[in-house]
């Protein structure tokens, strides 16, 4: 069965591939697709000729010969059949991961982009992995466009198994590419630290990550008159006191007061207004205008946290559409709370 492949400018810059005939060139992209995962194949000339050139008289044993005589394929005997192998295979294709594990044995010392074992995602792990992890991305927080990642990826001898997958935003994902991160093991740390991590390939290390975001913070007062950021609630998780309607603009101004190092908010938009009240909803203790300008006076005392919305390392600053995003604005109490302790 024939699959769709990848073919890179560099095809037409090889200077030994271009000492190949023509029809020599056309049968090496022909072969990546008729080959599985792992760049393997039959070598069987007559079943690959009807495949490729059906409408052409083609001696497609010489000129397999000729694309091993460049090595860009290999043909080996196992158990009385021929295969090939298609040289840097993983170096130039990336298939998909839904593709099914090779079932063509190996030649000798050859390395295969997925491990032993190997089974691709189906329906039932990914409503699993969803129902497990809350159908919430592990780095950002959003609850939409949400795909299933693998921590350790397919080409990295990563598998299916549950302990190796976990809900990530389309976005995310796609900026994770195939490093090996596993957010779970970051849940309870800064989602800022980990987009600014993305912005820079130098610190693509985990190691650089937990030094950043196991930083401790300055232990003082979270309020020189108040110690307390978050007030006594009753067991039922209520307030006492009733719920205010949403003061937006106070609360603006109060970002735009405490936080002059950020990105100055000068219009209450659709978008930040949406952005407080999912945060202002999430749970009764935040359902006061003296609750948030607790919040944003305090905020200055995190400095690791500061420094990245200030755009000391990525360049650019954040706004309050970031400083008062649900699961930023969770992480951003839980630490000023931890401060007292």
């Amino acid at each position: 069965m024939a699959r769709a492949r990848n073919i890179k400018p560099a095809f037409f810059d090889n200077e030994y591939l271009a000492e190949s005939t023509p029809h020599a060139r056309l049968l090496f992209i022909g072969l990546w697709m008729l080959a599985d995962r792992e760049g393997r194949l039959e070598c069987r000339p007559k079943r690959i000729r009807a495949q490729l050139f059906a409408y052409e008289n083609v001696d497609i044993d010489s000129l397999i010969q000729e694309l091993v005589g460049f090595e860009f394929v290999q043909v080996y005997e196992i158990g009385g059949s021929k295969y090939m192998q298609i040289a840097n295979w993983k170096k130039h294709q990336n298939p998909h991961h839904k593709e099914i594990a090779s079932i063509i044995p190996a030649m000798e010392g050859h390395k295969d982009t997925v491990c032993d074992g190997y089974f691709p995602l189906n329906q039932t792990i990914r409503d699993r992995i969803y129902t497990r992890d809350g159908r919430v991305c592990a780095c950002c927080g959003v609850t939409e466009d949400l795909n299933i990642d693998h921590i350790v990826a397919i080409s990295k001898n990563g598998n299916s198994n549950d302990e190796n997958l976990q809900v990530l935003c389309k976005s995310c994902n796609l900026k994770k590419g195939d490093n090996t991160i596993d957010f779970k093991e970051f849940r309870n740390n800064d989602p800022i630290i980990v987009q600014a991590w993305f912005k820079h390939e130098s610190y693509l290390t985990q190691a650089w990550f937990k030094e950043i975001a196991s930083t401790p913070t300055d232990p003082l007062n979270l309020n020189p008159d108040s110690p307390t950021l978050i007030p006594e609630v009753s067991p039922s998780g209520s307030s006492a006191k009733r719920a205010e309607p949403i003061p937006y603009q106070q609360i603006v101004d109060s970002y735009n007061e405490h936080l002059p190092m950020l990105r100055r908010c000068i219009k209450v938009t659709d978008k930040v207004r949406d952005t407080i009240r999912k945060s202002w909803n999430a749970d009764k203790r935040h359902q006061s205008f003296k609750f948030w300008d607790r919040y944003f006076s305090a905020i200055p005392q995190l400095t690791k946290r500061v420094e990245f919305w200030s755009g000391v390392e990525t360049g650019t600053k954040q706004g309050i559409d970031v400083i008062a995003r649900q699961a930023i604005f969770e992480r951003t109490i839980e630490e000023l709370v931890a401060l007292r302790g």
